[in-house]
């Protein structure tokens, strides 16, 4: 039974990989692993662990501090959809390209990382924020959303777990408080900024790629991909206007 308990995780990563669902991958995992604990003490293993996973998922919202984040996460998420279909970002983008602040795949890079780094009080929050504000502007300039996913996720996290003035800090500094040191919580919790070079290695990557506008392994096969599709549209199109002229050529000669 030992080695059947990596199979909710390795569940999830392969839906992932093939559904692009996280929501679905999650749910999945959940279920698998009320199937494997069914399977020890229910005859009618499926039922027990469909009524498990929803047992699970109820026991999670029931949670104050889990209820909180779901509802925080909503609304946040609604209000920036909002901003979206109401033609918001569209302004934004327009208002941006034309004053020169957005105007080539390197502005664009660092504006989206600029967000990314200011909003550092909620990882969610800098995620949602960037990557609604930027979709736009990586669609206008042909870049990837490889590359998007990649800028905002490298630069919000890393930024929250270095500046730590948000929950992140808060959290870390609770845990350290249930210990005995020999200084403050807080002045190890701030003398370990410098240490922490997972964060600090990230940023640093995503200033060289924006800075050098050059991408690599997955990234470059999107980029790649992008480009290719966006070739082989104007191909076409091309191609059918060209039909289009020579039918109303030939119908004009027939008529006269």
């Amino acid at each position: 039974m030992d080695w059947l308990s990596v199979l909710p995780p390795l569940v999830a990563i392969i839906i992932v990989i093939w559904k692009k669902e996280v929501i679905l991958a999650l749910l999945t995992a959940v279920f698998t692993s009320e199937l494997l604990l069914a399977s020890q003490e229910h005859s009618n293993v499926i039922f027990h662990a469909f009524i498990g996973s929803l047992e699970r998922v109820i026991s999670v919202v029931s949670s104050a501090g889990n209820a909180r984040i779901l509802i925080f996460s909503l609304l946040i998420g609604a209000l920036l959809a909002y901003v979206r279909d109401s033609g918001g970002v569209t302004a934004t983008v327009e208002k941006l390209v034309n004053k020169g602040i957005a105007k080539s795949k390197r502005q664009v890079g660092a504006l989206t990382m600029f967000t990314g780094m200011v909003i550092f009080i909620e990882s969610n929050l800098s995620v949602l924020t960037a990557g609604i504000l930027s979709r736009d502007l990586f669609d206008k300039f042909k870049m990837s959303r490889a590359r998007l996913a990649y800028i905002i996720d490298s630069t919000s996290a890393p930024v929250c777990i270095l500046v730590l003035l948000n929950g992140w800090g808060a959290y870390v500094l609770a845990l350290l408080n249930n210990y005995e040191l020999g200084q403050s919580s807080v002045s190890i919790l701030w003398g370990s900024v410098a240490f922490n070079f997972y964060a600090i290695i990230a940023l640093l990557m995503v200033v060289y790629t924006v800075v050098t506008d050059r991408v690599h392994g997955p990234m470059k096969t999107a980029e790649l991909a992008l480009n290719t599709s966006d070739k082989t549209k104007g191909t076409i199109e091309s191609d059918d206007l060209s039909q289009r002229s020579s039918i109303a050529e030939t119908t004009l000669q027939s008529t006269v």
